[in-house]
């Protein structure tokens, strides 16, 4: 396969035996030649004058030993050229230097494109065993409080988590605090509350917990270690409809809520709200949506967790949502992540203007 080059600033050159100079040729001429003489290989080189500009590049060159050899197959009379010839170091000759030809803009947007159109190596799940599921609909979603059983502070703990989901540029989901209700948890695992999205505090959480009506919800070990649970509906329509969080208050459960941390009540309620708006549990140990919270102390999402976020809200660039990027999408669900389309689009015809420049002005070796 042939290489592309440009050739660098013709500029005198002294030879010595020391410095080799790292390109992939010289092509000189000593200076007492015929000005007018082209450079070797007569055939595939232009003199200096008949380059376009945008090849000449200001760069003092310096000194070699003699010029790299080229490789096997490549210009073997330039090679024996050049190597027939001894410059001292008062001696001068004028010389191209060969590099490859680079294409930063094009390589950066076939890299873009690529990394746009890759599905990421991270695995985010569903809340719903849908592959095809999606988000609320609208931009905006109120979440509710029921206050009753529920410890001080939860509505900080419930804004900063909103905050941070919120944070997700990709997403055009924006969670909002939308005041109190009167629903109860006990009613919530039927579904039956008029509201979207709910938080309630139970202190009969073994119940109330409950995934539907009769079945058992959270028991034994369990309400040791889990301070929250979540349930969510489409309703048989694919898409989220409704949705509850149920705080554990049970006063005898080692997982209750209220002896938590500041911190742990804010990683439990952002966790929880992960599920609420539509994920499932990841792999991803360093995940907001790991299966386990235990062990995290920092409250932050992980790219897995905005790659999720992402699949189900993604912004609507055509719709006119602004374009802030492209997301990766991919998990074992095997969600239909958003089509590569729209980028190809934006970036085609400038790699298509690329292409054909680099065609007019390259010069072969």
């Amino acid at each position: 396969m042939k290489l592309r080059y440009t050739f660098l600033k013709r500029a005198p050159l002294i030879v010595e035996p020391q410095n080799p100079l790292s390109v992939k040729s010289v092509l000189c001429r000593p200076s007492s030649a015929n000005p007018h003489a082209p450079f070797r290989p007569q055939a595939r080189l232009r003199t200096a004058s008949a380059l376009p500009p945008q090849f000449v590049r200001l760069s003092l060159l310096p000194s070699v030993a003699q010029p790299p050899a080229l490789r096997d197959g490549e210009d073997s009379d330039l090679r024996e050229w050049l190597g027939s010839r001894t410059y001292s170091r008062t001696k001068t000759a004028h010389c191209f230097v060969v590099q490859q030809l680079r294409r930063p803009v094009l390589t950066i947007l076939i890299t873009v494109a690529m990394l746009c159109l890759a599905p990421s190596a991270q695995g985010f799940t569903l809340s719903i065993t849908d592959p095809n599921l999606k988000g609320f609909s609208g931009k905006s979603l109120n979440i509710l409080l029921n206050p009753t059983n529920c410890p001080a502070g939860i509505e900080d703990n419930i804004e900063t988590a909103i905050d941070l989901w919120n944070s997700v540029p990709t997403s055009r989901l924006e969670i909002k605090m939308g005041g109190t209700t009167s629903t109860t948890a006990a009613s919530l695992r039927f579904f039956s509350f008029p509201e979207t999205a709910i938080i309630a505090c139970s202190t009969d959480f073994a119940t109330d917990s409950a995934s539907s009506a009769g079945t058992g919800g959270c028991t034994g070990t369990c309400l040791d270690v889990v301070p929250a649970g979540t349930r969510s509906t489409t309703l048989g329509t694919g898409r989220m409809q409704k949705a509850f969080i149920v705080v554990n208050m049970n006063a005898a459960a080692g997982g209750n809520f209220g002896l938590k941390s500041t911190t742990e009540r804010e990683i439990t309620i952002a966790h929880e709200m992960g599920h609420l708006i539509g994920l499932g549990h990841t792999e991803e140990v360093a995940a907001l949506m790991h299966f386990s919270i235990a062990a995290k102390t920092n409250l932050n999402l992980h790219q897995d967790d905005i790659d999720g976020i992402t699949y189900l809200y993604g912004r609507d660039e055509l719709g006119g949502d602004p374009l802030l990027g492209c997301g990766r999408f991919q998990g074992p669900l095997s969600p239909s992540g958003p089509s590569g389309g729209l980028v190809i689009l934006l970036i085609f015809p400038v790699i298509l203007w690329t292409w054909v420049r680099s065609r007019k002005n390259a010069r072969y070796l």
